[in-house]
């Protein structure tokens, strides 16, 4: 999972149990407790992310720094791994999360070794239960609602992707069958991928799609309408470089930006004390202005009550 390992090799893994309401994370690199008396030692996690409701869904960057995860009361946090602390916590929907997606969002997924304070940006697209789609915008720190809840159960959205070389384009298949490419920025339909008249989409709720040359062409796989033979199915490829509405998109430049990545933990310590040395003139600015705030709000309450006061004694004499 940590993209500093040698080999590119995973060295650690989250766990989580429905129901439960922590997510447990493990270090391969550990040494395995001894068994005594005969029985199986039990491993105990390096560490776990406490939540207040039952976890439902989780989602990790390609550099495994940042972990979000849904809840069954709809809310979504987001964790630093590197830093053991929450980056955000938002509340998305009133469903339970279903599923999390982080979206490329011009990102170069190769690993450097960068500064603490330049942190990972990337969108991220949320699955609640009732079919409703919400985006957060890279900083983590907005989201909006990307698809409302359908009213029809064939509009449910069964697969959503983003396409590598096209940051900005989602692939979209619905429980219908429609196959469509989406403006992520603006949620608008750029256009829709047609198979021909006497096929449809196999398995519209599980539908088998694949992005090939890096994006730039997109194989579906479709079956003929009223069979129910295996051979009657066929992959049909849809290249995105025909497309003229997607010419606009091609022309965008591609702004690359790359992943921070730890490459020890003595860097990833003393990254996070620089971090926190230089905000503590910006929580000291925050405390004040509150202090401020708060004095102003209790000589407005005082100066209710002096009036209420001097009202008092009018209407007594």
């Amino acid at each position: 999972m940590d993209g500093s390992s040698s080999k590119r090799k995973p060295n650690s893994f989250l766990v989580w149990w429905n129901g439960a309401n922590t997510v447990h994370f493990y270090y391969l690199t550990t040494k395995p407790p001894q068994a005594r008396g005969g029985q199986e030692p039990e491993a105990k996690p390096d560490f776990v992310l406490p939540h207040a409701s039952p976890v439902t869904a989780t989602a990790l960057t390609d550099n495994g720094r940042i972990i979000a995860v849904g809840l069954a009361d709809g809310t979504v946090t987001f964790w630093d791994l590197y830093t053991g602390i929450h980056r955000q916590v938002l509340s998305l929907s009133k469903e339970k999360i279903t599923k999390i997606t982080f979206l490329y969002s011009s990102l170069d997924s190769s690993t450097v070794y960068l500064s603490y304070e330049e942190e990972t940006a990337c969108d991220c697209l949320v699955h609640a239960a009732d079919g409703a789609l919400y985006l957060v915008k890279d900083d983590l720190r907005e989201f909006r609602c990307f698809y409302e809840k359908p009213e029809k159960k064939k509009d449910l959205v069964s697969l959503i992707e983003n396409i590598h070389t096209l940051p900005q384009i989602l692939f979209v298949a619905r429980q219908s069958g429609l196959v469509t490419l989406i403006d992520k920025r603006s949620a608008k339909e750029i256009c829709e991928l047609g198979l021909p008249a006497a096929y449809q989409l196999d398995s519209p709720w599980e539908p088998f799609i694949c992005l090939a040359d890096w994006g730039r062409m997109i194989y579906v796989q479709g079956r003929l309408k009223d069979s129910e033979e295996e051979d009657e199915t066929k992959l049909f490829v849809f290249q995105l470089r025909s497309f003229p509405t997607l010419d606009n998109h091609w022309a965008t430049p591609f702004d690359a930006k790359q992943y921070p990545v730890k490459s020890t933990l003595e860097s990833r310590v003393l990254g996070f004390l620089q971090f926190r040395h230089e905000s503590h003139s910006a929580r000291q600015t925050k405390l004040e202005d509150r202090w401020g705030k708060l004095k102003e709000e209790a000589e407005r309450i005082k100066s209710v009550l002096s009036k209420e006061f001097h009202i008092g004694q009018a209407q007594i004499s």
